[in-house]
């Protein structure tokens, strides 16, 4: 028993040992410098900022833009920039759909290169430019800016048209993003790969779908995805009431937390009014005395498709949360209407990395089939409560399917008024930055970072050492308790399997 103990101990030991270690190389290295933006660049909508990161260390920079004025210094516009593997670190981007003679201010953050894009853990701290930024002042009209009064009288449930021999089309989706799942900093986009999102009028139908609370460290962030048009046969989580199985370009939804993909779990399911004999079929465990809401029985080579390409489910609006555990004629005995094949739903969608392109890939490189688009808009839960009624006061469901539509109006006017423009090609997609690059490629700025040298270590560094130390000191001492003890043929195999690619969501 002794000897189980102690290895169980060695076992602990060196997975902090690892963990102590990987953090300390990580925080060692500097994440950029000389962050700026160009003055003399700047236009009345638009401002064009550049860094200088270790391009062996980081694959992506993130460049964060907040008002000079905002007291939560919100950054509401994202644009990640492609670093390139073989030159030498310079970044450039500019960043559009800014308001005229505005103060801004500018942070950076940077991507760790060759791990998953959606780990929290991966990207580093912001840095913030020790100067504010300032566009022109111009009496241009603001053609890319959507009017508060016309977002408000846009409509709710937008989805893409396409012609009939279009090989892609582009989405919006907003992901919630907060601390009721996992760790890291709820403020900043986690972005979409191995993630669940929705659409304007599924995110803001009720407010009791997703953990808000609390409202100050959550975010509300808007993307834009280009998915690769195909037919998928065999897909049954796209269609709505009947839940028949057919083709279509998404594919079967899945549920998504920390990093991983599953089967569409009972809960989605009840909320998604599944019927209830699909249910039970693809969720054994509900009729366990204690039912488990994840399923295990979907269908292997469909859960192959799904793992590929983008899912998607129907949502009926208003969306409820059904009781659990749920049973036999659940849609039939509910308070709430059953999905209408007439009205028009929200959806959620599923984002697989199998599918992904990489930042800066066109779509179908690699056998990719959705790209995301590299500028995103954010806000706080906070501030889409308070200032733009998004949700009202108490965050009581919704009664009725007017309340949904309110609030996802609201919404639409929030994030119109940060400048975001309708999800398509656009000149503040990757193809804008190329020109910028090549500029700022061959400037002046300050060597690469990783040559910044220093001889005391960061405190926190020496802590994260300090810690290490003492596992490997753990590990040492359960292994010598261990070989004074008879070994016990029960404990004599531990097996440690890590996922290195996907731990957070």
């Amino acid at each position: 028993m002794a000897c189980r103990q102690a290895k169980l101990t060695q076992l602990w030991g060196i997975v902090l040992m690892q963990n102590m270690i990987s953090a300390a190389a990580w925080w060692h290295h500097p994440t950029l410098t000389a962050l700026s933006c160009d003055g003399d660049a700047a236009t009345s909508q638009s401002l064009v900022a550049s860094c200088r990161v270790n391009a062996k260390l980081h694959d992506l920079v993130s460049f964060m833009v907040s008002e000079a004025d905002d007291p939560e210094h919100w950054p509401f516009l994202h644009h990640t920039a492609v670093v390139d593997p073989r030159g030498n670190g310079a970044v450039a981007v500019r960043l559009s759909g800014l308001k005229p003679g505005v103060k801004y201010k500018l942070s950076a953050r940077t991507h760790r290169r060759g791990t998953a894009i959606g780990w929290r853990k991966m990207w580093s701290g912001g840095v913030v430019h020790k100067y504010l930024c300032e566009t022109k002042p111009s009496a241009e009209s603001e053609s890319r800016r959507l009017s508060v009064a016309n977002a408000q009288a846009a409509p709710v449930f937008l989805w893409p048209s396409m012609a009939s021999d279009a090989k892609s089309v582009w989405i919006e989706v907003f992901r919630h993003a907060g601390s009721a799942f996992s760790a890291g900093n709820p403020r900043l986009p986690d972005y979409l790969d191995q993630h669940n999102a929705a659409d304007l009028a599924a995110m803001f139908a009720s407010p009791t779908i997703v953990p808000l609370k609390p409202l100050k460290t959550s975010s509300i962030t808007r993307y834009c995805v280009e998915v690769a048009v195909a037919e998928l046969p065999g897909v049954s989580t796209v269609f709505v009431p009947e839940y028949h199985f057919g083709s279509s370009m998404f594919s079967d939804y899945t549920s998504c937390k920390n990093g991983h993909c599953r089967c569409m779990d009972a809960v989605d399911r009840g909320i998604t009014r599944q019927p209830y004999q699909l249910m039970e079929e693809h969720c054994p465990h509900l009729k366990l005395a204690k039912p488990k809401y994840l399923c295990t029985a979907c269908n292997k080579s469909q859960m192959e498709v799904s793992w590929k390409h983008v899912g998607m489910a129907p949502v009926p609006i208003p969306p409820h949360i059904v009781p659990w555990p749920p049973r036999e004629g659940y849609r039939e005995h509910s308070p709430w209407p059953l999905p209408n094949a007439s009205e028009k739903p929200g959806h959620w969608f599923a984002f697989p990395v199998g599918g992904m392109c990489r930042p800066g890939a066109q779509l179908g490189e690699d056998g990719c089939n959705w790209r995301l688009s590299n500028v995103s808009h954010s806000f706080s839960t906070d501030r889409l409560h308070k200032k733009y009624h998004v949700f009202d006061y108490g965050f009581p469901p919704p009664r009725t399917a007017d309340d949904s539509r309110r609030w996802a109006r609201h919404a639409r006017a929030a994030f119109a008024s940060l400048g975001a423009a309708s999800c398509g090609p656009s000149a503040q997609d990757d193809a804008g930055d190329t020109e910028i690059f090549r500029e700022y490629e061959d400037s002046s700025v300050d060597s690469a970072v990783g040559h910044v040298e220093s001889e005391r270590l960061p405190v926190a560094e020496a802590l994260l050492c300090g810690v290490a130390f003492a596992a490997l000191l753990v590990t040492f001492a359960a292994k010598r308790l261990c070989s004074q003890s008879v070994p016990s043929e029960e404990g004599s195999q531990l097996i440690l399997r890590q996922d290195e690619t996907y731990l957070e969501a």
